[in-house]
């Protein structure tokens, strides 16, 4: 068995940091958020409870979930060269790419405003990463390591 390539170690480690970062940022807002509502209602009820599981139920919370979740398995996957995980992070790098793209093309931000720069900037650098990694990754050199 050939050693692993520099790159992969380096993309699956990226997924991993990725992933355990988006867990620990996740985990703080649901503490943060059961503390709030328990705060805001001074006797756990229902209501309480219904908005605690709610936290759940939101699409950026769920999301957030599906995607480091996704993004662990490829980490792993790569760093063990198992071929579902090149395969998943081409199509998770093509979502990125197409996500950054309809950002940029659908959000009517001032240029001239800090933050909208730093956004367009942030996704413009980000998508030219993903491109990277989809380049690297469908190499015939690379592909060969994963059989």
């Amino acid at each position: 068995m050939e050693k692993r390539p520099k790159g992969i170690t380096i993309i699956g480690w990226l997924h991993l940091v990725y992933a355990y970062i988006g867990f620990a940022l996740l985990g703080i807002v649901f503490i943060a958020s059961v503390i709030a509502t328990l705060i805001r209602i001074s006797a756990p009820s229902e209501s309480a409870m219904r908005d605690i599981w709610s936290i759940y139920l939101n699409p950026t919370y769920f999301s957030g979930v599906v995607t480091f979740i996704v993004s662990f398995v490829i980490g792993r996957g790569l760093l063990s060269l198992k071929n579902f995980a090149r395969v998943l992070a081409i199509w998770m790098s093509l979502y990125n790419v197409a996500y950054g793209i309809t950002f940029l093309s659908v959000t009517r931000i001032s240029w001239g405003a800090y933050p909208a720069n730093v956004s367009i900037a942030v996704h413009i650098l980000t998508g030219l990463i993903y491109i990277i990694i989809i380049y690297y990754l469908t190499r015939p050199k690379v592909k060969e390591q994963f059989k």
